[in-house]
């Protein structure tokens, strides 16, 4: 954070206009030469100024007698007989005395030797007064500030060429790529004087803080590791007690072990925090606990994986299949594992890649000069199976869909709540009817591409349960999605009924409401706001929500854009906790990216100041 803030006020500078090295050097001795004749013309004036009072001098004074005054009293001015002050002349300022600012300080008494005695006096006040002090105080600043003026204005120069080489190093850093390109970027950018815009793209609200090299994978490694890095970048303990709202992981048992793990670990010392298993990697549990009960899909995992290593251990069977799909004229998608530790968009495409490279598959297996993967064209020729592959991508496609919405940034426990139920309800209506992919089977059979292979109708692996598929599916959606069973009230440290957090969240959510059946005031939902203090731990007022809910009500049950400041501050903590840790995955594939064959050797140090360059640093069109 503290490496963002530097970063931010650096990069906010603007840039001067490109001008050449000859100009800037001419320019730069211009300003200097400038500066130094204007100093020099206004130490002249002043000079001539004080040579004319010497023609002037008080009746009472010879011309030894002002050498000797000046010498002792800095700034003393002589004008037409009358005494003044050089500091005080520019100083704006009521204290200052208006005789000494105007040089109208005179002689009193009759004689010579009073006279020379109140001038004396007149000169000991002045030039020991306060008001004489910052005078002088306030004319040595302006010309420091004359003086720094100068040098800006011929660092500017400078600054500005510097500024698009440092440039250039962070447009490296955002590429993630190595710093030996800089040459060649420079050379570039040499050539090509004009620049082009790119829109400026939304910046997330999430902060990358730092990354860290772990001595063990321990709890108690883990969580001291990341309360050291939250204390090193200027959080203290007190803070993090009144303002530590959530933390959310994947469910390994280091990490949301009840006892010992280190969700436990944090809640002891901060026992109000809100511990959230990661919706994304629930989701992934849930097509887990789909294989484990239906037992046809490993015999259909187990063959997609067979595809994915015979392609991905030789790239003499690719460059064959890649000839075959050549002229069939088909695209091929690169075939990767099904239904594995990846997210469920990643099981979407490697299906997605056997469905339309089907032809080419079968003819890469029938081949008669590879006889050994013969079973696996008789499989590819079994219409069960082709059956099973249109269903699976139809429940691939669903599950991704609400894979990609969890991780997305702006996801909330309430919206998390919608997508959920919706993708059950989608779930549903397939279970009752065939789905887009299913339904092309019959097509497909019959279409010109697929009429070289004769397909049979063999259940020897048995095809897969349809109905109880998609019933296993809903059920562990309910039982892994809709369960908050990690979240515990730090009263009475019990945990909360299933569903309880997701219904507290959409009290303040409109898009949740039947605002038809909704009469103000909602006692229904007021009688709830106890059980919100004690989980998220604030108070909603309740003459604030009934405000809220008229405007929703007058507003078409739509968001307003002015909201209750109670109601407000309460939306934002719901928003605040974190539901899934997909962030988290993306930092790591980045890191991935910078780390390459010819950058292996980047500490964690600077590998962590790469990142943050790259997740935090401003776009580079601005």
């Amino acid at each position: 954070m503290k490496r963002q803030n530097v970063l931010n006020i650096y990069f906010s500078k603007k840039q001067k206009p490109e001008t050449s090295p000859n100009d800037e050097s001419i320019s730069s001795r211009v300003e200097l030469e400038a500066g130094s004749s204007t100093l020099e013309n206004q130490t002249l004036e002043i000079y001539n100024f004080q040579n004319d009072t010497t023609n002037s001098l008080p009746c009472c004074w010879n011309a030894n007698q002002l050498e000797h005054f000046k010498m002792k009293y800095d700034g003393l001015l002589v004008v037409n007989q009358k005494l003044g002050c050089e500091y005080c002349l520019k100083m704006n300022s009521n204290l200052v005395s208006k005789e000494w600012k105007e040089c109208k300080v005179t002689t009193s008494g009759k004689n010579k030797t009073v006279q020379q005695a109140s001038l004396r006096k007149k000169m000991s006040e002045h030039f020991a007064s306060k008001a004489h002090n910052q005078a002088v105080e306030h004319k040595k600043i302006q010309q420091k500030q004359t003086l720094a003026t100068c040098i800006d204005k011929i660092n500017e120069k400078f600054i500005a060429s510097t500024t698009k080489v440092f440039n250039t190093v962070y447009s490296l850093a955002k590429r993630n790529r190595p710093f030996s390109d800089l040459e060649d970027e420079i050379e570039l950018q040499v050539k090509n004087v004009e620049s082009s815009t790119v829109e400026s793209s939304e910046i997330s609200p999430i902060i990358f803080v730092d990354i860290t090299e772990l001595d063990a994978q321990d709890a108690k490694t883990i969580f001291e590791s990341l309360l050291r890095v939250l204390l090193a970048v200027g959080f203290d303990m007190n803070y993090l007690k009144l303002n530590l709202i959530g933390f959310c992981s994947d469910g390994a048992s280091v990490m949301l072990g009840s006892k010992s793990g280190v969700s436990a670990r944090i809640k002891e010392i901060f026992p109000n925090v809100i511990i959230w298993h990661c919706l994304s990697h629930r989701l992934q549990l849930v097509l887990d606990d789909s294989i484990n009960d239906i037992k046809q899909i490993n015999h259909f995992k187990l063959f997609m994986d067979r595809i994915y290593s015979i392609f991905h251990q030789s790239n003499k069977n690719q460059k064959e299949l890649n000839n075959i799909s050549e002229n069939l004229c088909l695209d091929i998608i690169k075939i990767v594992r099904v239904l594995g530790p990846r997210w469920a968009s990643c099981s979407l495409r490697a299906a997605l890649a056997v469905w339309r490279s089907y032809p080419a598959l079968y003819e890469f297996f029938s081949s008669n000069s590879i006889q050994k993967f013969s079973g696996m064209a008789k499989r590819l020729q079994n219409k069960y199976f082709l059956i099973d592959l249109a269903l699976m991508i139809d429940i691939l496609q669903d599950c991704s869909l609400l894979s990609n919405a969890l991780q997305a940034r702006n996801i909330n426990i309430a919206r998390g709540d919608q997508l959920i139920r919706r993708t059950i309800n989608a779930f549903q209506i397939l279970k009752n009817s065939r789905g887009f992919y299913e339904k092309k089977v019959d097509e497909v059979i019959n279409s010109e591409a697929l009429k070289n292979i004769n397909f049979t109708e063999n259940k020897i692996y048995g095809n897969l349960a349809r109905d109880s598929l998609i019933d296993s599916i809903i059920k562990n959606m309910k039982l892994r999605l809709i369960d908050c069973s990690q979240i515990r009230s730090s009263s009475d440290k019990k945990n909360i009924e299933n569903t309880k957090i997701y219904e507290l969240a959409n009290l303040l959510e409109p898009s949740t409401w039947k605002i038809e059946h909704i009469v103000v005031p909602w006692l229904e939902a007021e009688e709830k706001f106890e059980e919100f203090g004690n989980v998220f731990k604030f108070d909603i007022h309740k003459n604030d929500f009934r405000n809220y809910l008229e405007d929703i009500i007058c507003n078409g049950n739509q968001e307003i854009p002015k909201i209750q400041e109670n109601i407000q501050k309460a939306k934002n903590i719901i928003n605040t906790i974190a539901v899934s840790s997909a962030e988290a995955e993306r930092g790591f594939s980045l890191m991935n990216l910078i780390i390459t064959d010819i950058r292996s050797r980047l500490s964690v140090k600077n590998l962590s100041n790469l990142m943050t360059l790259n997740l935090l640093g401003e776009p580079l069109q601005s």
